[in-house]
C-alpha cells in the first residue's frame, strides 16, 4: 500500500498540516488500518510518538472489536454454525466480522519495510510529502502545541 500510494499519502500529510492551522481534522474509515492506520502512524511519528506507541494506536482497532464481539457473542462476527461464512450483524447492526483484523505485526512489518525502502519512516516522508517536507513538519508541529 505504501508502494501504490505513497502520493495519496503525501497529499493526506500534507492536507491534514494545512488544515490543523485553522482548526481540528478528521479523517477516519470503516477499519482503521491500511492507508488511514498508516497516516496516523506516520502523523504519530512526526510529532515525536515512538515506534511502540504506533503499533499499539494501530492495534487498538483489533482490540476494540475483540471486546465488541465479546459482548455481542458469534452472532456479531459472523460467527460457526449453520450460519458459518455468512456475514451476521449484531444488535447494534453492525457487521463487525469484515472489521477484524489490525494485527500489531502489521504495523511492525509496514515501519520495517519504511526503513528498508526508504532508509528511515522520514526518509520516507520526505519522498511523499509534495514540496517541502520540513515545512509541512513545522506546520504540523506548531498546530499541535499551540493551545485548543
Amino acid at each position: 500500500m505504501c508502494r501504490t500510494a505513497t502520493a495519496d499519502i503525501g497529499r493526506a500529510l500534507a492536507l491534514v498540516a494545512e488544515r490543523r492551522e485553522v482548526g481540528a481534522v478528521l479523517f477516519h474509515c470503516a477499519q482503521g488500518k491500511d492507508r488511514t492506520g498508516v497516516l496516523a502512524a506516520l502523523l504519530q511519528h512526526t510529532v515525536g510518538e515512538d515506534e511502540a506507541a504506533l503499533v499499539e494506536s494501530y492495534a487498538a482497532s483489533a482490540d476494540m472489536l475483540r471486546e465488541h464481539a465479546a459482548r455481542v457473542g458469534d452472532a456479531g462476527r459472523g460467527g460457526g454454525g449453520a450460519d458459518a461464512g455468512r456475514k451476521k450483524k449484531g444488535d447494534d447492526g453492525v457487521d463487525w466480522s469484515s472489521l477484524e483484523g489490525s494485527p500489531p505485526e502489521a504495523m511492525v512489518g509496514t515501519l520495517a519495510w519504511l526503513r528498508r525502502e526508504h532508509g528511515s519512516i522520514d526518509g520516507f516522508l520526505v519522498e511523499a510529502v509534495p514540496g517541502d517536507a520540513e515545512v509541512w513538519r513545522r506546520r504540523l508541529l506548531d498546530a499541535v502545541r499551540r493551545p485548543c
